[in-house]
């Protein structure tokens, strides 16, 4: 009963409706029509479920799918879809997402103005800053999920000229998930780099950003460079406090051999090409060095030693 005898499907766009109920944002040229491809020849009674929703329900009222889903729940509908928060939302508008992200998380574009919103007024966080305590493993894959999407949401911000609302996001995701809580490691990096390429910091090589005339005017522009760089430091040290006990813990060669792939997220190692591929301690140091203080970068080697 559930045979198809085409992959290749069409879902038609009622673009005053889509318009109308918010799937478009002003700036938006709808398509006429969202073509798709399933990579199966059947479907399973969920996806039957959510075909039935997408057919019953779009354009009058909003379809989400939770970024915790398997990507195959898309239904290869990924590339209409934006993310507004911890849900990507279907849209008639075609985006090319990041790979990099991976699954749910890269898919199609970001909502940028309604997701930092939602992520600055409107998230109810869990008071894991209020004092130390324990947390259960599994908080893990919400913890993770939002950890990406606070992530490819400050990087989209800079891509903007929006180093104010990208610094914003950060601090949102510290303050949120604190050290005493969540000991810092490799992901941390990634949100102290939007810290340094926001406030201009390393070359056109380093900050891409800056390589782009438009982007490197929105930084120069920022008012708040200093503050944000002291920011960066005070917790790029905690960063290499944290990454010197983990060190230290993987080294050791009674637990070595256990976790080499956890020691290699931290120094780096070799790839199969012969190329080093940079860990935490490579990432630290080398923002350090972005902020161009030699007595700051020599105190965070020496922690890292």
């Amino acid at each position: 009963e559930t045979y198809l005898p085409t992959n290749h499907l069409i879902i038609p766009v009622d673009t005053a409706a889509a318009r109308k109920s918010g799937a478009l944002l002003p700036k938006d040229s709808a398509l006429t029509s969202l073509p798709f491809t399933l990579n199966k020849q059947y479907l399973i009674k969920d996806e039957v479920a959510i075909m039935d929703i997408i057919a019953s329900n779009l354009w009058e009222r909003p379809i989400y799918f939770a970024v915790t889903c398997t990507p195959d729940k898309l239904l290869g509908l990924g590339q209409y879809t934006q993310l507004e928060g911890l849900a990507l939302r279907l849209v008639p508008v075609r985006s090319q997402g990041r790979a990099e992200f991976g699954g749910m998380m890269g898919a199609g574009r970001v909502a940028e103005n309604k997701m930092f919103e939602n992520v600055t007024k409107k998230f109810k966080w869990g008071n894991f800053n209020t004092k130390k305590t324990f947390i259960d493993k599994s908080f893990m894959p919400s913890i993770v999920s939002t950890r990406f999407a606070l992530l490819r949401l400050g990087e989209h911000l800079l891509e903007q000229g929006q180093p104010e609302r990208a610094v914003k996001i950060v601090d949102t995701y510290l303050e949120a998930f604190p050290n005493t809580n969540f000991q810092y490691d490799y992901n941390t990096a990634y949100f102290l780099k939007i810290y340094a390429d926001a406030a201009g910091l390393g070359d056109n090589n380093v900050n891409t950003y800056k390589a782009v005339p438009a982007l490197r005017a929105k930084l120069e522009q920022f008012s708040g460079k200093a503050e944000t760089i002291e920011k960066l430091k005070k917790q790029l040290l905690i960063l290499a406090e944290e990454t010197a006990i983990m060190r230290k813990f993987y080294t050791n060669p009674a637990v070595a051999m256990y976790y080499a792939s956890d020691l290699e997220r931290i120094d780096g190692y070799h790839g199969q090409k012969g190329e080093v591929r940079a860990g935490a301690k490579d990432q630290i140091i080398r923002i350090a060095e972005q902020i161009g203080e030699a007595e700051f970068t020599e105190k965070i080697k020496t922690k890292l030693k």
